[in-house]
């Protein structure tokens, strides 16, 4: 699960390993199938900071919590959000 700063989750987030990608549901949630020679996934998301996450090999769940890049970049792209999805 990718979640912000605050633990909302964060949709539509980018997890790109060496081989595959995907993105991250409504809840936060991924799959992704990894190979063994696979060491980092590499996550993210506009308005977030990119992080690179260590891959354990027993490890099946992963709880990631991402930073704003900036707090005024992520207010400018949370309002702009805001009035797309509150249009009339």
């Amino acid at each position: 699960i990718i979640k912000d700063d605050i633990g909302r989750p964060i949709t539509e987030t980018a997890v790109v390993g060496n081989e595959r990608s995907t993105i991250t549901d409504k809840q936060g949630r991924f799959t992704i199938l990894i190979s063994p020679n696979e060491t980092s996934l590499a996550i993210s998301s506009p308005a977030y900071k990119s992080q690179t996450v260590a891959i354990e090999r027993n490890k099946h769940e992963y709880s990631i919590s991402l930073e704003p890049a900036s707090p005024s970049l992520f207010h400018q792209i949370m309002s702009r959000l805001y009035k797309l999805t509150n249009r009339p």
